[in-house]
């Protein structure tokens, strides 16, 4: 139970929990430090315990180093430390990363990609990085991809899809994917799914569908790209819609020649600039809305000269501030709710000065805390309700001591005890 506690405390009130009456010395704030001694850090130093305890050691003595047992460290104890000191960067035992602590700590030193073997990176932790942080795609092993997390990625980064093995997704890939992009249903073989057969002829024109035919419609865009290139000069271009457009100059950029630019959507321009910002020129820049802007001056900050700032909500300001950090000085702070400082505050904890905390509800208190550990002393455990709990425990469980358990529903405890049974004495459903 003691290292339970411990983990809860962190600068000047985890030294003092460090320290014994026979140690002679005590500690108030900082400044009572520089009467230390070097037997005094050594004495603290033979009573860490764990990666957290060297954490917090470092942090005041970095001059015992050496002493450091690197073996104790969790990946979410590594993290912040590497983010904070590259150097120790060859001590690190990355297999205890997870993709969260990665993205996180590839924000903060970006150069450690060169560095990294990229070995133990699965599928799963290339899909979290890469939707968020793209330009590491370079090292990427792409065989890790499955069907499943390439329906993943190109959901949130539809660049990829020009390298994507599309016979790697089943049916419920493709079913996950087309609802979010309905302009890929041209690299799927839909006969035999039934059920995307079913989705694909709800995205396209009535006009379109054929009522004595069992297969999918056949769309302007589909037709081309079967018949391409030959069919180029012969095609009625006027039968493409925005969202063909933006699909077929993703990957065909020289049939610009032929591309009604007004027939593109504020949505439809987001998706083609990120690819190919040679056409910005053509673009009306009014049609873009708050979300995407984000997603545009994301991948090519130069444009933000055409930005009209106001659209941007909260989460589009999150968004941003999460790859481009140098345009806080344009963000408007009262639009972010406390769901935006979560998100932005993982990724970006020096804007922490400009957080009202009071937003934060429960739910952003767990999705926060779940990541990062840096603002505990800001949280208020009162606002965190029983699946708030149970989510957080499960995913940092030194905080079970601030747990308030009667919050707890049943169906929270059987989700929780599966994992962290050692809590059943707090659970008021077991005799």
């Amino acid at each position: 139970m003691a290292r339970d506690f411990e983990f809860e405390l962190f600068g000047i009130d985890w030294l003092k929990f460090k320290l014994t009456p026979e140690d002679g010395i005590s500690v108030e704030n900082e400044a009572d430090l520089a009467a230390w001694s070097t037997a005094d850090w050594e004495k603290i130093a033979d009573r860490c315990r764990n990666g957290h305890d060297w954490y917090e050691l470092l942090t005041f003595c970095p001059a015992l180093v050496d002493r450091c047992d690197w073996t104790k460290f969790s990946g979410d104890e590594w993290c912040p430390y590497i983010s904070e000191h590259p150097e120790a960067f060859s001590m690190c035992n990355f297999s205890l990363l997870d993709e969260f602590d990665w993205s996180f700590l590839l924000e903060k030193q970006p150069q450690l990609a060169e560095e990294y073997d990229w070995v133990d990176f699965d599928g799963k932790k290339w899909v979290h990085l890469l939707c968020d942080q793209p330009q590491f795609s370079k090292y990427c092993d792409w065989e890790k991809l499955d069907g499943e997390a390439w329906s993943d990625l190109l959901r949130k980064q539809i660049r990829f899809a020009s390298i994507c093995p599309w016979e790697k997704l089943n049916r419920w890939n493709w079913k996950c994917l087309l609802r979010a992009r309905p302009e890929l249903a041209s690299k799927c073989d839909l006969r035999g799914f039934d059920d995307i057969e079913n989705l694909y002829m709800q995205s396209v024109p009535v006009e379109n569908h054929s009522a004595s035919s069992n297969a999918p419609a056949e769309t302007a865009l589909r037709e081309l790209l079967r018949g391409l290139p030959r069919s180029a000069e012969d095609f009625d271009w006027e039968r493409l819609d925005g969202g063909d457009w933006s699909y077929l100059l993703f990957e065909y950029p020289e049939f610009a020649k032929y591309c009604d630019w007004s027939k593109l959507d504020g949505q439809d321009w987001s998706c083609l600039l990120c690819e190919q910002p040679e056409f910005a020129v053509h673009c009306d820049w009014e049609k873009l809305d708050g979300a995407n802007w984000s997603f545009v001056l994301a991948e090519w900050p130069q444009f933000a000269k055409y930005c009209d700032w106001r659209k941007l909500d909260g989460e589009d300001w999150s968004t941003l501030l999460i790859d481009q950090a140098q345009f806080a000085d344009k963000c408007p702070w009262g639009k972010f709710d406390g769901r935006n400082w979560s998100k932005l505050l993982t990724y970006q904890p020096q804007f922490s000065d400009k957080c009202d905390w009071g937003k934060f509800t429960g739910r952003d208190w767990c999705v926060l805390l779940s990541r990062s550990l840096r603002f505990t002393d800001r949280c208020d455990w009162a606002k965190l309700d029983g699946k708030d709990w149970c989510d957080l425990l499960l995913d940092q469980p030194q905080f079970a001591k601030k747990c308030n358990w009667k919050k707890l529903k049943k169906e929270d405890w059987g989700r929780l005890l599966v994992f962290q049974p050692h809590h059943r004495d707090q659970c008021p459903f077991l005799p």
